[in-house]
């Protein structure tokens, strides 16, 4: 189970400088008490960096080239245009089912965060639609029309 997320070690450090501040306030400015904040701080940062995991591998990797076309949303659970976009999305993963794959991401999360600087996604709902070898062959961003989905989707797979 992860408790950690993106805002975990600025929080922290955030945290910790406040706490550091109040400190040095209370007892005054001792160079000594300044330096021990300091080595603290440096050590705690460091070994947040250390320990981070390295967002390198999504779940998107484990689909694409796979032979099947996959539909990639990144969504949040906090935007309108998201939630409006569920049912649509949820008819045309029905509607594709075994044809087509379709994959949502959360955002904001590691996933989310590494796949919005591979593919340069600024806004959400983003949506990529890849083809059987993985090569991205249509985007949009915001609220589409399902008629423009399916439309899309045709193109890679034409109606049997």
């Amino acid at each position: 189970m992860n408790w950690t997320n993106i805002w975990s070690g600025p929080v922290a450090l955030l945290l910790l400088v406040v706490l550091g501040w109040l400190v040095v306030r209370r007892r005054g400015y001792r160079k000594r008490d300044i330096a021990v904040f300091v080595v603290i701080l440096a050590v705690l940062v460091g070994a947040w960096f250390w320990f981070k995991p390295p967002a390198t591998s999504t779940p998107l990797d484990d689909v694409l080239g796979r032979g099947q076309p996959v539909l990639l949303e990144v969504q949040s659970p906090f935007c309108l245009g998201c939630i409006a976009m569920r049912p649509t999305v949820d008819r045309i993963e029905q509607q594709w089912a075994g044809r087509l794959r379709v994959l949502r991401v959360n955002y904001p999360g590691a996933e989310a965060q590494h796949l919005a600087e591979r593919y340069r996604l600024r806004m959400v709902p983003s949506f990529i639609l890849f083809d059987a070898t993985g090569r991205e062959h249509w985007r949009a961003t915001g609220q589409v029309d399902e008629s423009i989905f399916h439309a899309r989707i045709a193109e890679l797979l034409p109606a049997l």
